[in-house]
């Protein structure tokens, strides 16, 4: 029952990743609404510098900072598949991701834009390291602490998704593409570790109350959820082509990655509900 979860949700990757990139990448139309974004986005130039200064900080060695951090928890935890699953994870993403945007799925310029927002590529490689690692704490930590930490490290991973519109490093659906990279190998990195049969039901609760965690979470999500749609519908009923039309739906298309990125952290933290990786034994207990 576990697996089939993890094999249903790297379909709705699949299918999320493939349909991002179809209709928003590979249309007129979708190129066309995340140029009005991206033209949106030239509104808040006061918080562009920031977001700059955010997004450098993410460097080889901070990644190489957050892996290392990831092996020795599992090693800690006496788990060394766990550290390798975790590893793996972000690694596998980052290495999918660049092979994307570098070969595989270009942007054709099918709208009329300047050069300069035709440089984003799909998906985010910085939003797939955000939301990799933050997947991969998910896995390698112990089911008491895991919903704390989903909700303590999520502010980032959805800080890195704004930020990167908020740049124009990047656009809505590479953030989205990003999102289901990772939620896709987070997935097949859990069937790995379950076809080893290593995954057991866990016999401790998180400190924090379930129902009060996810019931957050979810509320914030419906919000910007809803928030999104009801800007993306006045910019296209009440308001003329202009800056007005353009920030509404810089403002919904952010606050849908934000979404987004939330969807895919409770959704694969779901997968993992009451359920953690068994310990090696000593050699002596075998």
């Amino acid at each position: 029952m576990t697996q089939r979860r993890w094999r249903r949700l790297i379909l709705l990757a699949v299918t999320v990743f493939c349909g991002t990139y179809g209709l928003l990448v590979r249309t007129a139309a979708g190129q066309r609404l995340e140029n009005a974004a991206l033209r949106g986005a030239d509104q808040v130039v006061w918080v562009q510098d920031a977001a700059n200064d955010v997004l450098n900080l993410i460097t080889v060695r901070s990644l190489a900072g957050a892996v290392l951090i990831l092996a020795s928890i599992g090693l800690m935890r006496r788990r060394p598949r766990l550290s390798l699953a975790a590893v793996g994870l972000v690694g596998m993403s980052l290495g999918l991701t660049e092979v994307f945007k570098r070969v595989l799925l270009p942007r054709p310029p099918l709208a009329v834009a300047p050069d300069v927002y035709m440089h984003n590529s799909f998906p985010s490689g910085h939003t797939t390291i955000a939301m990799s690692v933050l997947l991969a704490l998910v896995l390698v930590s112990r089911s008491r602490f895991r919903g704390s930490i989903m909700l303590l490290c999520m502010l980032y991973a959805l800080g890195v998704g704004s930020w990167t519109l908020i740049a124009k490093w990047h656009r809505f659906s590479d953030t989205v593409g990003a999102d289901a990279v990772a939620l896709g190998v987070a997935c097949a990195a859990s069937l790995w570790l379950s076809r080893r049969d290593l995954v057991q039901p866990a016999d401790t609760t998180e400190l924090w109350p379930r129902q009060v965690l996810v019931t957050l979470l979810v509320l914030v999500l419906l919000f910007l959820v809803g928030a999104s749609l009801l800007l993306l519908e006045n910019a296209g009923t009440d308001l003329p082509a202009g800056q007005a039309r353009d920030f509404r739906i810089f403002l919904a298309v952010t606050a849908l990655s934000g979404a987004c990125s939330i969807g895919t952290a409770l959704l694969f933290w779901w997968t993992w509900f009451r359920l953690d990786v068994t310990p090696r034994l000593p050699e002596r207990s075998r």
